[in-house]
């Protein structure tokens, strides 16, 4: 995704944190006015040509405190298809400190019983010597080497 014509939507952002500038273009207008064989770098030194930050690649570098363009492309993200949460609540299985002070490391978020059970079984034969549990919510369900 180096050129113009590889994004995939509508619109494309510029945005500067450096003077708070903003800007959203139609890519189909871009197109039009830089055509789509344009790099994605180009395209943005041309965009923020204005911007009283901006230094042309001839230029030295800036000093440690002056203040320099840092506008970049905002690319839209492809859309997430998140998958619903369960009603309910997870399963965990974690590694306790000893003594059972308190938990070490969590190692696992499992929404049905049946593979937290499985997680727990394949998690006493990684960690044998290590106090697990297998938890949903407060309610201990299984326990491995803990102290009573």
């Amino acid at each position: 995704m180096d050129r113009l014509r590889d994004i995939r939507a509508e619109r494309l952002l510029v945005a500067c944190t450096s003077c708070r500038r903003t800007g959203s273009y139609r890519i189909a207008g871009l197109v039009e006015r830089f055509g789509g064989d344009i790099p994605q770098r180009d395209l943005l030194a041309a965009l923020t040509a204005s911007c009283r930050y901006q230094r042309g690649p001839e230029a030295a570098a800036p000093r440690k405190y002056e203040v320099q363009c840092q506008a970049r492309l905002i690319l839209p993200e492809a859309a997430l298809a998140e998958a619903a949460a369960p009603a309910g609540r997870p399963f965990t299985i974690e590694v306790w400190k000893p003594g059972a002070s308190g938990i070490q490391c969590h190692i696992a978020t499992i929404w049905s019983l049946d593979l937290a059970r499985a997680a727990f079984a394949t998690a006493t034969e990684i960690w044998p010597e290590e106090p697990l549990t297998l938890r949903q919510g407060i309610r201990i369900i299984r326990k491995h080497r803990m102290p009573d």
